[in-house]
């Protein structure tokens, strides 16, 4: 429900009490009968139309950015600032994708084209192959992933051919979604440990047998979904300021003395 609020996807509650939403695009049912639901429900409908149309063609025209040149990897491609958290249109290994960072989700005409995307995220990136487009945009096809889940495997699955990631000191700007990746358990390790921003996230995973190359391959992920913060590790916390020293008060001095007690 949070990570639905923060990325504005609309959304549908159910519960006994009243919960309140920020955003216009969400709507809670109190009451559980047939009528409440379908109404609430063609108004989180209808809010993400309004939303579409406002943003659909007239704002802004679809453009593609300036390829860079060289031998990046689709994936590569996907960190680099015009890109990294923008809704775009793809064209991966010849399948044509929708990115929609906005939502925080990946759509497809086919599950064949998901896949074969997916599985080419390590291929050199076609020349011109983004497109970016109007924020929330409809997408291509009905097929819908979470973006997150579809980068970290396609990252595991190319991890081999990744160059290293720059940099030591990372941590995360928002959890994962990845309760759709086939690899779940590593991936939630790691963003855990970026998450606590305590001690190389390298290191860690060494210690409990994680491979450098699944630490790299996430890095990348993490940072084509615009998770991923690079920078300076937080700075260790200012020892404890000593107590002063106690001052005994000539009564309790007394009585220390008269028990044989040290003061």
């Amino acid at each position: 429900m949070e990570l639905a609020q923060k990325r504005g996807i609309g959304l549908l509650a159910y519960a006994s009490q009243a919960i309140h939403f920020d955003k216009a695009s969400q709507c809670h049912v109190a009451e559980g009968t047939a009528v409440f639901l379908v109404s609430a429900l063609r108004c989180v409908i209808d809010a993400a139309r309004k939303h579409d149309s406002a943003a659909s063609p007239g704002t802004a025209a679809a453009s593609p950015a300036p390829a860079r040149h060289g031998n990046f990897s689709a994936l590569m491609e996907l960190t680099h600032d015009a890109w990294r958290g923008r809704d775009i249109d793809a064209d991966i290994a010849g399948r044509r994708i929708s990115i929609r960072a906005s939502r925080g989700r990946v759509m497809a005409g086919t599950l064949s084209d998901m896949l074969a995307a997916r599985d080419a995220l390590g291929k050199c990136a076609e020349p011109h192959g983004f497109t970016a487009v109007p924020e929330r945009r409809p997408g291509i096809g009905e097929i819908s992933w979470s973006l997150d889940a579809f980068l970290v495997d396609g990252a595991l699955r190319c991890r081999q051919s990744l160059p290293t990631f720059a940099g030591s000191a990372y941590s995360l700007r928002d959890w994962p979604d990845l309760g759709s990746a086939g690899e779940t358990l590593t991936p939630l390790r790691i963003a855990s440990w970026l998450q606590q921003r305590s001690g190389s996230v390298q290191e860690r995973a060494k210690k409990a047998g994680i491979g450098a190359d699944e630490v790299n391959a996430c890095l990348w992920a993490f940072h084509a979904s615009n998770l991923l913060v690079i920078g300076e590790p937080p700075a260790a916390p200012a020892p404890p300021a000593a107590l002063p020293a106690r001052v005994a008060t000539p009564l309790l001095s007394k009585l220390a003395a008269r028990f044989g007690l040290a003061w």
